[in-house]
């Protein structure tokens, strides 16, 4: 049975820049998560490097994620375009309120380099990790 144009069951549009997926707690699934944000980093007309960086912090930060959710549940990742800028939020429930998530300082070097802003924390019993990254050197230099 061919599937509708535009119709998918792992990923959807939320609004005209905004894209959500939900994937299991399993770091098998963080290549869904680079491939997503990548796809959406192409079509806010990043190039191919800062496309590569941004897989980069893409996958630190739902790896961080996963690491605190638990072992049963769904990361979800949201995309957003604020001023030409890719946001990244990603969350999950964690069992028994979770701690505040923190990088290891390798992690947390490479993402600050590679972002304007991060945004850690547990709220209401999800981890929660918002990333404002970089505009693409296109709109930087018009």
């Amino acid at each position: 049975m061919a599937r509708k144009k535009g119709s998918s069951d792992l990923m959807k549009r939320t609004d005209d820049q905004s894209v959500t997926i939900s994937v299991p707690n399993n770091p098998s699934y963080l290549r869904v998560i680079r491939l997503v944000v990548a796809s959406v980093a192409a079509e806010l007309g990043y190039d191919y490097e800062e496309i590569e960086d941004l897989r980069i912090v893409a996958d630190e930060v739902a790896y961080l994620v996963m690491h605190q959710a638990s072992v049963r549940g769904k990361v979800h990742l949201t995309t957003s375009q604020e001023i030409g800028a890719l946001t990244l939020h990603v969350t999950s429930a964690v069992a028994d309120g979770g701690v505040r998530p923190e990088f290891d300082p390798v992690s947390r070097q490479v993402v600050s380099a590679l972002t304007v802003q991060v945004k850690l924390g547990v709220t209401n019993g999800e981890c929660e990790a918002i990333v404002r990254c970089h505009p693409p050197a296109r709109l930087a230099s018009d």
